[in-house]
């Protein structure tokens, strides 16, 4: 929208440039089936995962808290869009949703955190790769931690206590 730029003039605006291929995510099965329910009362909801999608249900200012860069395996899978003020939460059943198939479950840990919860320490780990986003701290990033479950209920627990300054 910004038609007179031609970088040659300072702007007092900051721009978020994604870059993604255009094309829709292809018709595939979601393993989360039922409604997701939360120790506090949130509506979370589930999306397909895509850059260029905000990761809090509750920071949905233009160019921040975006995602800007997801490992390739992992477009277009169902994900769910936490809040952001729940990172406070210490509490062993946060979130709770139901699988109806056997699958992987991911989480999205902040790398400015030098530990995490016991549930998240014990049951998940590490695959080594990274998500880029746009966030007003510039050195945040998530790290991707891996728990394979079964069909049926799934229950994650709350960040607390750890050093994270953000939600999963």
């Amino acid at each position: 929208g910004d038609t007179g730029f031609t970088g040659a003039h300072q702007e007092a605006v900051s721009y978020l440039l994604v870059v993604a291929r255009e094309r829709a995510c292809p018709n595939i099965a979601h393993p989360i089936t039922g409604t997701i329910t939360t120790s506090t009362g949130k509506a979370y909801v589930t999306a397909d995962l895509e850059g260029g999608e905000h990761y809090y249900i509750d920071r949905t200012v233009a160019g921040r808290h975006v995602l800007v860069d997801i490992p390739a395996a992992y477009e277009c899978s169902q994900w769910i869009k936490t809040a952001n003020d729940d990172k406070n939460v210490n509490n062993p059943a946060l979130i709770t949703f139901t699988l109806g198939q056997a699958a992987s479950v991911f989480v999205a840990w902040d790398t400015r955190s030098a530990s995490e919860p016991g549930w998240l320490a014990t049951g998940f780990t590490p695959t080594g790769e990274i998500v880029d986003i746009a966030d007003p701290d510039p050195t945040q990033e998530f790290r991707l931690l891996r728990r394979d479950f079964a069909a049926g209920q799934v229950v994650l627990g709350g960040p607390q206590p750890s050093a994270a300054g953000s939600n999963y």
